[in-house]
């Protein structure tokens, strides 16, 4: 398998930002600069599609991703508190 990871990318209708709903690179593959170029690829699909933002959610533990994501001039709008409650 010589994918280095994946990125889901959406816009809702009748909006002018994208969406990046998930960002994953494989282990192997990560400190190659792979997560830039999924970056990169994400803010050219949202010039491309006349989008003025792009906007995730990230968890506040998984500090690799904040550091890409704030390389890539992201900046925080708000923090949430997410809550789980397993169902069986």
């Amino acid at each position: 398998n010589n994918q280095a990871g994946v990125l889901f990318l959406h816009q809702p209708s009748d909006r002018r930002y994208l969406e990046l709903d998930y960002l994953g690179i494989r282990p192997q593959a990560r400190r190659n600069g792979v997560g830039q170029a999924a970056v990169a690829h994400a803010v050219n699909q949202a010039i491309d599609r006349g989008c003025n933002q792009i906007k995730l959610t990230v968890d506040d533990a998984n500090e690799p991703a904040i550091r890409l994501y704030k390389k890539a001039k992201f900046k925080t709008l708000s923090i949430r508190n997410a809550l789980f409650c397993p169902l069986a």
